[in-house]
């Protein structure tokens, strides 16, 4: 017998948390709401939240055949990627005493495990620029390259007068 939309989102709720907790821990769902579009397939929103009890929503696409469900939420992968990315840039400006913060990082899908985007990074006295990223994840591993080109990079290296000259900032992590 099928679950009714109710239950469906109770299950779904329980699978989104389990995957969520075994990745990204502190990240829980606050809200799930379904709609039943056709005969196996549910659109909906799900409310994410952190340790800090901020939250945020995200569509949600839902099939289930009475026993099966598969659920997907598109805009949540990008998200976490972001966060991880962001952690790792910054765990890399500190280990080569780089004094860079992250203000934001927006990313967008090139190809299937490749994505594009914009780091904006501050220095000490406030200034902010842009610089070009390139993510490749397989869902295990993740590397990331800062433009060589950056000029962001070379501004901030070159303006407080420091010696730190790099062709390209490359990292990766698991």
């Amino acid at each position: 017998m099928k679950l009714s939309t109710e239950e469906l989102s109770t299950e779904i709720e329980k699978s989104i948390n389990e995957a969520l907790a075994s990745k990204h821990k502190g990240l829980t769902v606050k809200s799930l709401t379904l709609i039943k579009e056709s005969e196996n397939n549910y659109s909906g929103v799900v409310t994410i939240s952190n340790v800090q009890k901020d939250s945020s929503n995200y569509d949600i696409k839902v099939i289930y055949d009475g026993e099966n469900m598969k659920w997907e939420i598109p805009n949540l992968y990008i998200k976490l990627l972001s966060i991880e990315v962001e952690q790792s840039v910054s765990e890399y400006f500190i280990s080569k005493n780089i004094n860079l913060d992250i203000e934001s990082l927006i990313l967008i899908k090139k190809t299937e495990n490749n994505y594009l985007g914009k780091l904006t990074i501050s220095n000490e006295e406030g200034e902010s620029k842009q610089c070009d990223i390139e993510v490749i994840t397989n869902g295990e591993n993740t590397n990331w390259e800062i433009s060589e080109s950056s000029d962001a990079l070379l501004y901030f290296s070159l303006s407080k007068e420091k010696r730190v000259f790099f062709n390209i900032l490359r990292n990766s992590f698991n």
